[in-house]
């Protein structure tokens, strides 16, 4: 197991100790071609020696895993601000070194490492200049002043300290790890240099903090050196030494709170910018919201107006699908002397029933196709027979539901009812056939009015059909027409399902 920086505390048994004086003999076991060396010992009672050992323990090992599991929380954080904001490299140079620090502390606490001696020797020697190169490099990200040139040093840097520390032969491996350690320094004092002169230029607290960290990392990295390279040594001043006390490792804790510090400073300017903006945005949202009901003021009177210039092309296609097709066959009966005064009145019952479908195209609800046909039969089969048409109505036994709209259902009465209105008055048909079923090819609901007039001729297609196609586009429907000297056929293919608004 590894004591080199832990604290022991040995109790001899008591049977162990003779009379006069007594020869302590201590046997070190070090690791090949790393420093071996031997703390001072202290030999006295229990209870003043505990005390000490407690100390030692807390400023060697106890601080050190606190700062450590700090470290990894700080490292943590900022990868996952970088991972969230991928652009600011930054925060993953400054995250990935705080881990690399943070694994370089281990080495002072760690008893049973998971390696081998020498390769642990090896990774943690690599971690101090790996450490130094990425923390540098996030510091000049993080103040926005980049020296490409000091960069590429340090990349070369990273790459080339683990690269010689495991090519190298084993006897030169304490030489290197101190000419690592040199190099490391002599990058701090550039970086703070670098540091410092940004901190005049801009007149930054925050860059200057930044500088003043470095240096004191600098500082307490140079004295671990020369202890490291036996230059210096520090003993207790009673004559009693503690042993070597590494300063290095409560540097880099210092650089990670200033940069902490100068987050939560930006942090706090930024709130107080969208505070300002928020202010600011909120006084032209004012402006622009009167501007706005100016606006729809104007829009609402427009759209009162385009309202009602669509109600009165409604009224129009109404009066014309409708009550115009009812009047037309009133007036042909009247004309041919075919209609009483029974008839006159049954005609005008017919006028009011259509009104009644119109009232009840504004009404919630929805309606069956089946019935709404079979409301249009019953009302149209008395036309006919007065007209003198045969009327053939087919409807397929079972058919399934197909709910409509009052809407939907209007429109497709109004298509049927011009359809009729347009036989009665141009076809000279004798038989009307129509047939309401579902495709077998394509299984969709159609309805088919066929009659064995003249045709449509090409200067009567009007005002009525474009009304009928017109309709059908709002159903979604297709409206298909044929005619020929021998008749016409009418076929309106309708939707899976049938979703219109108002009717128009």
């Amino acid at each position: 197991s590894r004591h080199w920086n832990r604290p022991l505390l040995l109790l001899i048994p008591p049977g162990v100790l003779r009379t006069g004086e007594n020869t302590l003999y201590v046997r070190l076991v070090s690791i090949v071609n790393s420093q071996g060396s031997l703390f001072p010992l202290y030999v006295g009672p229990d209870q003043e020696l505990r005390s000490l050992y407690e100390a030692l323990f807390f400023w060697r090992i106890t601080l050190n895993q606190a700062i450590t599991l700090i470290i990894v929380a700080i490292g943590v954080l900022m990868l996952s601000l970088w991972w969230r904001r991928r652009q600011d490299t930054m925060y993953a140079y400054f995250g990935t070194s705080a881990l690399v620090w943070a694994l370089n502390s281990t080495n002072l606490y760690l008893r049973d490492v998971p390696l081998s001696n020498q390769a642990w020797e090896i990774l943690v020697s690599a971690t101090l200049p790996v450490f130094v190169a990425l923390l540098m490099v996030s510091l000049l990200r993080f103040i926005e002043r980049p020296w490409p040139r000091f960069e590429r040093l340090l990349w070369l840097m990273l790459v080339a300290a683990p690269l010689t520390l495991i090519l190298l032969p084993a006897p030169a491996f304490f030489a290197l790890t101190t000419g690592w350690f040199l190099i490391a320094l002599i990058v701090t004092v550039i970086t703070s240099l670098l540091l410092g002169r940004a901190a005049w230029q801009s007149k930054s607290i925050d860059i200057t903090l930044l500088a003043v960290s470095i240096w004191i990392g600098f500082l307490f990295g140079a004295h671990d050196w020369l202890m490291h390279s036996k230059l210096l040594w520090f003993a207790d001043p009673q004559g009693v030494g503690n042993g070597e006390i590494h300063l290095v490792h409560y540097a880099a804790p210092l650089v990670f709170l200033v940069v902490g510090w100068i987050m939560t400073a930006r942090f706090v300017r930024v709130l107080n910018e969208l505070e300002k903006l928020n202010s600011e945005l909120e006084q032209r949202v004012a402006t622009k919201h009167a501007e706005l009901e100016a606006n729809f003021a104007k829009l609402q009177a427009l759209s009162k107006e385009q309202a009602m210039l669509e109600e009165r092309q409604r009224i129009v296609a109404d009066m014309h699908d409708g009550l115009g097709g009812q009047l037309v066959t009133a007036l042909r009966l009247v004309e041919s002397n075919r209609v009483d005064g029974v008839g006159i009145a049954e005609l005008l019952r017919e006028c009011l029933d259509d009104m009644r479908i119109v009232m009840n195209s504004i009404t919630p609800g929805e309606q069956e196709l089946d019935a709404v046909l079979g409301t249009l039969r019953y009302r149209l089969v008395p036309r006919f027979e007065r007209a003198g048409i045969e009327l053939d109505w087919r409807m397929a036994g079972t058919l399934p539901d197909y709910p409509l709209s009052p809407q939907a259902a209007l429109h497709i009465q109004r298509i049927l009812q011009e359809c009729f209105t347009n036989i009665l008055k141009h076809a000279g048909a004798t038989r009307i056939v129509v047939e309401c079923a579902t495709s077998e090819e394509t299984s969709q609901r159609y309805i088919r009015v066929a009659d064995n007039g003249c045709g449509i001729q090409s200067e009567r297609r009007g005002r009525g059909i474009a009304n009928m196609q017109g309709r059908a586009a709002r159903l979604g429907a297709e409206l298909q027409l044929e005619s020929t000297v021998e008749g016409t056929v009418v076929t309106l293919r309708l939707p899976p399902v049938v979703n219109c608004g108002m009717a128009t």
